[in-house]
């Protein structure tokens, strides 16, 4: 089983390890402590992707896990496609400040 310290993480995600910490917290995900030294934290690849799935993150997958390139590429194109509706479903909604500049749009032609 292979074990990310949570440093490892920060740079996997490109994130700050407040955030980390935030995103542990929300997800209820307790990181492994070294027995050596209660002060070394690590995370598991479970952990892990659970993280990159709570935060729509792609993780790059381990050359050794790759049963064969069309795999890789079927899961890529799956992924691309999620992402694809998830970003279809964002620009449908309307930010706050449009809508009040339509209510002040509506309200000045009364």
């Amino acid at each position: 089983m292979r074990l990310y310290t949570l440093g490892e993480v920060c740079a996997l995600f490109s994130i700050d390890p407040v955030t980390l910490r935030r995103w542990m917290h929300r997800a209820s995900i307790s990181p492994h402590v070294d027995p050596s030294d209660h002060r070394r934290r690590y995370l598991d690849q479970a952990q892990l992707v659970a993280l990159a799935q709570a935060h729509s993150r792609v993780l790059a997958v381990p050359p050794q896990k790759v049963e064969s390139p069309s795999a890789l590429l079927a899961q890529l194109c799956e992924e691309v496609a999620r992402l694809t509706r998830r970003l279809d479903v964002l620009e449908a909604r309307q930010c706050w400040c449009c809508l009040r500049e339509q209510h002040h749009e509506g309200a000045s032609e009364r």
